[in-house]
């Protein structure tokens, strides 16, 4: 890290706390060094803000004339991450332990607007500004619809994303969910509506590919989290209320994550035990910040 000009994280959210300590050795040793050059730090994690996030993680570690350095010379850049990446097939694992398995989907926008210096050139990463709208479609469409599809699968009791997706009356609600979303983000950032329809075709299509072995477990895993007031679902819901539109099929995919618990999944666990005993609302409430009064409430509660 002391002499490069570009890294990425790929860790998972709630793993970047345990990096920040390292990362922020490793702004120290820049700094000692008199690294003039920018670091531009590819954040390839599922949350929106992440850069912003681990920026405060990596501060707690350091003084305030670190601090100055970190903020003048290292960029924290949000990429919009589509890529799938399965767990690796044992077979293949077997003989390399370090193999990993990806879908041929491969773009990776960038925000442009965050790096320091020259922009470096890598295959298949493509700079957008501004970059918000790139991060909420990848949110409330991609990460939306793939939960929705894992938690409605759950409750059928699919094992894997192909099945469920393969599934007439699940893929019709995970449809009309990104038809949902579309009709939000179009009108939240004045993108054409036929774009993103095209956008959730390809997603379901990429959905059922069952070389990706996904699970329905792996992607619906930590409810506490996809819950939240902002992540893929709630915050979906919330995007649709602002311009006028009623999220009837996000609300199902909602209903149906706060039925998921899976054994060894504690987060889910833990919110599936509380709506059981606290009711629908609470659990929204207290999980997703969705006020007693909101349509969510309601529409949930019917699902």
């Amino acid at each position: 890290m002391a002499e490069a000009d570009v890294m990425a994280t790929a860790v998972g959210v709630n793993i970047l706390k345990f990096i920040a300590a390292p990362f922020a050795a490793g702004v120290k040793r820049r700094m000692e060094k008199g690294i003039e050059a920018p670091l531009n730090v590819i954040i390839c994690e599922n949350m929106i803000g992440a850069d912003s996030y681990f920026a405060g993680l990596v501060k707690q570690n350091l003084n305030d004339a670190e601090k100055a350095y970190f903020d003048s010379h290292i960029a924290l850049v949000e990429p919009s991450i589509g890529r799938m990446v399965p767990a690796t097939p044992k077979e293949i694992a077997e003989k390399n332990p370090l193999a990993v398995c990806v879908e041929p989907y491969c773009e990776l926008p960038v925000d442009k607007a965050a790096f320091r210096g020259e922009i470096p050139q890598i295959k298949n990463m493509v700079p957008f500004a501004p970059f918000d709208f790139y991060i909420r479609r990848k949110l409330f469409m991609h990460n939306m619809s793939h939960a929705l599809v894992a938690y409605l699968g759950y409750r059928k009791g699919y094992t894997y994303i192909w099945e469920a997706v393969a599934d007439p009356d699940i893929r019709t609600d995970a449809i009309h969910a990104l038809s949902e979303s579309s009709c939000a983000l179009s009108a939240e950032y004045g993108v054409p509506l036929k774009d993103l329809m095209s956008f959730s075709a390809e997603l379901i299509d990429r959905f059922g590919n069952r070389l990706l072995g996904d699970t329905v477990e792996r992607v619906g895993k930590d409810t506490k989290r996809k819950l939240s007031e902002n992540d893929r679902l709630v915050g979906a819901a919330n995007l649709c209320l602002k311009h006028g539109l009623i999220p009837n099929f996000i609300s199902k995919g909602i209903a149906a994550a706060l039925e998921f618990a899976p054994e060894g999944d504690g987060a889910s666990e833990e919110v599936a035990a509380f709506a059981k005993e606290h009711g629908t609302a609470a659990a929204l409430e207290k999980y997703g910040n969705v006020k007693p009064d909101s349509v969510i409430i309601r529409l949930v509660a019917g699902k």
